[in-house]
């Protein structure tokens, strides 16, 4: 899936070798491919549909506890020993002796959740008309609360992400995680006053998570939410006492004046 068929763990060793060529403690291959699908509801019809792959490699070499890092979609051993040579160069270590392994070994989880993580139904096999029955169940929910909402906009996604690594210590390390999300977001108006609000669900889980939390639930709660803003009685304002704890005074100066003298 890596599309790592082209090389060899000796094409990997010579790769490794080449980055500690000027010296470093530690050089590593970080390979990872991405698949993604999102569907966009909104306006009464399907918006968006995008799908796609990403993947690369990067290589990171640690030395005088610093560090360097490049990247290449090219997964050739040629395109990767370029890389490899090209990062080596700017390293400014004593030359190393030290060879990469012949004998490589897996890398241990010491963390039994993630060791055996699992989705038990995973959304990347969920026909496409089925994800688009979803957003229309959400945006259905969210007009039943709001039947004169301005725009609703319902969004579900999914990807999964593949990494495999191999270290200059001889370590072997993969790991995949599954990502379903499921969003709405609503837009209100009342008199002239317009409200938007949104809710949004989902994690590092499968289709599971539907059965304990439906795309009407979504749709509602952020359509529920602009109803209640477009209701409540105008904020109070004025000049008003403030009081900061101790630990808050730098976060509320931070927020309040330092992003205006960051002009962003």
């Amino acid at each position: 899936s890596f599309g790592l068929s082209a090389l060899s763990f000796q094409d990997i060793e010579a790769v490794l070798q080449a980055a500690l060529g000027n010296g470093g403690a530690l050089a590593e291959l970080f390979f990872e491919r991405t698949a993604i699908t999102r569907v966009v509801y909104e306006g009464g019809k399907v918006d968006q549909i995008l799908e796609g792959i990403d993947g690369g490699v990067g290589l990171r070499i640690l030395f005088n506890e610093r560090s360097v890092y490049g990247y290449t979609t090219d997964l050739t051993s040629k395109s990767l020993m370029n890389l490899a040579e090209t990062l080596s160069a700017a390293v400014d270590a004593k030359p190393s002796a030290k060879k990469t392994p012949r004998e490589w070994k897996k890398a241990i989880q010491p963390a039994d959740d993630i060791a055996k993580y699992k989705v038990k139904k995973s959304p990347r096999g969920l026909p496409l008309k089925e994800k688009i029955a979803l957003v229309k169940r959400m945006d259905t929910a969210s007009r039943k609360v709001l039947p004169d909402a301005r725009q609703v906009t319902s969004v579900v996604g999914d990807s999964l992400r593949e990494i495999l690594i191999f270290n200059s210590d001889g370590l072997i390390s993969r790991d995949s995680k599954t990502y379903f999300q499921m969003i709405s977001q609503v837009v209100g108006e009342k008199d002239g006053h317009v409200e938007t609000a949104h809710e949004s669900d989902g994690g590092y889980i499968g289709l599971e998570f539907l059965d304990q939390i439906s795309p009407e639930s979504i749709g509602e709660e952020a359509a529920s939410r602009v109803r209640t803003l477009l209701n409540a009685k105008p904020a109070p304002a004025g000049t008003m006492p403030v009081v900061l704890a101790a630990e808050a005074g730098g976060t509320m100066i931070h927020e309040a004046v330092g992003h205006g003298l960051e002009a962003d």
